[in-house]
This record gives C-alpha cells, sequence and structure tokens, in this order.
C-alpha cells in the first residue's frame, strides 16, 4: 500500500505520520513548499520525498498514483484513529472513509486500487465512490487556500464559487458566503453538493441572519432530495421553535428521530452533524415543557 500525502502549506506531518505507523505502509511525501523541514521528517519517517512546483494539484496527485497497489491519501494534520484492520483486509475497489473535520463528518473516496483520476485543480478529489468502511475515521482541520485566480480564469465554472464560497464561511465572512454561494448555485446543477450548499445557506440564514422564510426556502429542496437527512428536519424544528410555534416543532423534531433512524449506515450523503445524535430528542422534551406550561397558563 501508498499511502500519498501532499504537502501545500501545512507541514504539521507528524501526527498523520504517526497514525498510519499500523498500516505498515510505504509512505510518498509530496512536497510543493520545498521546506527543509519536511525533507527532516520525511528521513525520520523513512519516507519518499518527491519535490514539485506548485501546480494544478490534481495533476500532481494523479501522477505518483499505484497502478498495480493499493493507495491511500491523507492531507497533513489529518490523523487515521480507526479502521485499520478494514482497510489491510478490503477487497479490490474504491473505498470510502470517514473524515471528521470539526463536528462535520464527510465520506470521502480516500482508498482504491489501481488507477483513480483525481480532478480539481486546486481542491483535487477522487470522482468515484465507493464502499462505506463504517468503522474508519480520519480527524483533521479544514485547510482552504486562495482560488481568487482560480475563479478569474473560470467565470463560467461553479466550482471556484463552491471553494470560495466555504473559503469564506471557513473566514466567518457570511456575506460572502451568500454571494458566493448563490452564484455557485446560479452556475451549477442539482446535484449533492449543490443541496449541501442550499442547507449551509440555510443554517447562515438562521443562525446568523435570523432570517426565517430564507431558512425555510433554502430548506425545502433539501428535504426533497433526502427526507431521511435528520439535519434538515432538525433545522425547520429549530426555525418554529425559534418563533415559539412549539406544537410543529415538535413533528420536525419526531420526524427527524422517525426518519434518520432510516438513513443506511453507507449512505454516500457526506454530511453528518454529530450534534443530532441526541439533539433531537433533548428538543422533543423543551417543546414538550413548553407546551405543558403554556397549557397550565
Amino acid at each position: 500500500m501508498q499511502v500519498q500525502i501532499l504537502v501545500k502549506y501545512n507541514t504539521n506531518l507528524t501526527c498523520t505520520l504517526d497514525s498510519i505507523q499500523p498500516l505498515d505502509s510505504n509512505i510518498l511525501i509530496i512536497d510543493t513548499t520545498s521546506s527543509s523541514e519536511v525533507a527532516k521528517i520525511a528521513k525520520k519517517y523513512k519516507a519518499e520525498i518527491v519535490v514539485e512546483p506548485k501546480a494544478p494539484y490534481d495533476s500532481i496527485r494523479n501522477k505518483y498514483i499505484k497502478s498495480n497497489d493499493w493507495n491511500l491519501y491523507l492531507d497533513p494534520g489529518e490523523k487515521l484513529v480507526s479502521g485499520f484492520d478494514s482497510i489491510l483486509n478490503s477487497d479490490k475497489g474504491h473505498y470510502s472513509l470517514q473524515v471528521i473535520n470539526n463536528n462535520i463528518i464527510s465520506k470521502e473516496t480516500r482508498l482504491w486500487f489501481g488507477n483513480a483520476v483525481f480532478q480539481n485543480p486546486v481542491y483535487e478529489t477522487l470522482k468515484v465512490k465507493g464502499k462505506v468502511i463504517t468503522d474508519s475515521l480520519i480527524t483533521g482541520t479544514f485547510h482552504y487556500e486562495d482560488v481568487a485566480d482560480w475563479q478569474k480564469l473560470n467565470i463560467t465554472s461553479s466550482e471556484p464559487y463552491y471553494y470560495q464560497a466555504f473559503n469564506c464561511l471557513y473566514l466567518k465572512d457570511y456575506d460572502g458566503f451568500i454571494k458566493h454561494a448563490e452564484q455557485y448555485l446560479f452556475r451549477s446543477k442539482v446535484c449533492m453538493s449543490s443541496i449541501l450548499m442550499q442547507y449551509y445557506m440555510a443554517l447562515i440564514y438562521f443562525y446568523v441572519f435570523k432570517k426565517h422564510d430564507k431558512t425555510i426556502n433554502y430548506l425545502i429542496p433539501c428535504l426533497v432530495a433526502n427526507p431521511v437527512m435528520a439535519e434538515f428536519w432538525c433545522l425547520f424544528g429549530d426555525v418554529y421553535y425559534d418563533i415559539h410555534d412549539y406544537w410543529r416543532a415538535k413533528e420536525f423534531y419526531s420526524n427527524a428521530l422517525i426518519l434518520g433512524q432510516k438513513r443506511p449506515a453507507d449512505d454516500l450523503f457526506p454530511v453528518e452533524i454529530l450534534k443530532y445524535k441526541n439533539y433531537p430528542e433533548i428538543m422533543l422534551q423543551s417543546c414538550r415543557e413548553f407546551v405543558i406550561f403554556k397549557n397550565a397558563h
């Protein structure tokens, strides 16, 4: 197995390399920083290191894929914390691992046998989808590079706006996020990414701007696309809870509990907010208490 780590800006490699020791793999570090620190770390861990100029990152990753071997990719700062046995005993194919950044779990194709193709010059991703290794978990933090030049060169493409929107979200520039998200949705066809963008817009309109109508408008297509996402139902519940309509809020939290349990473990829809594991039950109890209080007075 080859583990490929592409160093862009973040050179926090030690935790990543420590975490993959149980795999007993060949480690390839692709350094685009020409950093002496990266070279020292590679030598310490007996990892192969190659230096590449900053170029389209998808092309760099594709250059070093092993066509007749297992490939796993991680980013600096990420840690593989579970799922080692499942990874080592997987049949040939493509596999999605669970990646947790802050409190959001995504399911990303990180492990595959043979050829695969990365796409996107800045935020490189594998477009193939594979089975989910449910006991796997990679932890890390968000890292965003500047995509302004990419955006200028591809003004008709939706992808630069997608990443620019999330860059603004990471920086807590909520007006900038809304601006770029709207541009992305204008250019994008209906797909999983566009549904998730609408969900994040709904979150921002509710929690930051307190615009209930806008929140609901962006939530409706999310529920239509995937009604077993507890997160969508809970946000509807939060809207009605906020305006003190506890009866209607109860209905949405109840749906979150019922339909959320029907979501299959290998569902590739990538967002899973950790607080919603117990959140609907807590909010249902709060609604019941408010309803009892109002009835008593």
